[in-house]
């Protein structure tokens, strides 16, 4: 921190470039409140593993698996 900052949680991420949390699904919804929870504690971690949920529920695949049938 340079001596002219605040002690000020620094804001991660870019939200344009993030997952968009599917309308609806509890997990998705969760993951998204979760993240906006983290982002001004300055939790790296924490952001990113709410952005990887977000990314990797299977919601196209389960879709995909429905209309298959």
């Amino acid at each position: 921190m340079s001596s002219g900052q605040t002690g000020a949680a620094l804001v991660l991420g870019t939200p344009a470039l993030e997952p968009v949390p599917v309308q609806g699904c509890p997990i998705c919804e969760a993951a998204a409140r979760h993240r906006e929870t983290v982002r001004p504690l300055g939790s790296a971690v924490s952001l990113h593993a709410a952005n990887k949920t977000i990314r990797q529920h299977p919601h196209r695949a389960a879709a995909d698996f429905q209309a298959a049938a």
